[in-house]
C-alpha cells in the first residue's frame, strides 16, 4: 500500500478502497501469471524449472489465501466494534429497564453503516 494511504484514519475509512484495489490488483497479476506460465517454462533452461515451480507454488498461489484473509478482516476494519461492543456490555438487561427506544449502541452502528454508504 502506497505511503499516501492513510490505513489510521476513520475519514477514509482505513484505506478500505486501496485495501480492495491492492487485492484484486493481485488477482489479477496471479492471472497473468498463470497465463505466461506455460510459455515461461519452455523458455527456461531445465535447471532453472524448479525455481519457476517453487515461484508459483509459494507467492503465485499464495495470494489467493492472502486476498481471503484480507477480505475477511475488512469488516473489521471498515466498522470497529470494540467500543461498541463495551457499550452491550454495559446495557442494563433487565426486562423492566429495557424500555422501548433503542440503545445507543445500537445508534453508532447504524452512524458507521451510513458513513460507509457514502
Amino acid at each position: 500500500v502506497a505511503l499516501t494511504v492513510d490505513l489510521e484514519s476513520a475519514d477514509s475509512h482505513y484505506g478500505l478502497c486501496e485495501r480492495c484495489v491492492a487485492a484484486e490488483s493481485l488477482a489479477f497479476l496471479v492471472g497473468v501469471a498463470r497465463a505466461v506460465r506455460p510459455a515461461l517454462s519452455r523458455l527456461v533452461p531445465p535447471k532453472t524449472e524448479r525455481t519457476i515451480e517453487e515461484f508459483y507454488a509459494d507467492l503465485v498461489e499464495g495470494v489467493g489465501e492472502l486476498r481471503d484473509l484480507l477480505y475477511r478482516r475488512l469488516p473489521l476494519v471498515a466498522m470497529p466494534m470494540h467500543d461498541v461492543v463495551t457499550a452491550v456490555t454495559q446495557v442494563k438487561w433487565d426486562v423492566k429497564e429495557l424500555g422501548f427506544t433503542q440503545s445507543a449502541y445500537v445508534d453508532t452502528v447504524a452512524q458507521r453503516a451510513a458513513a460507509l454508504a457514502q
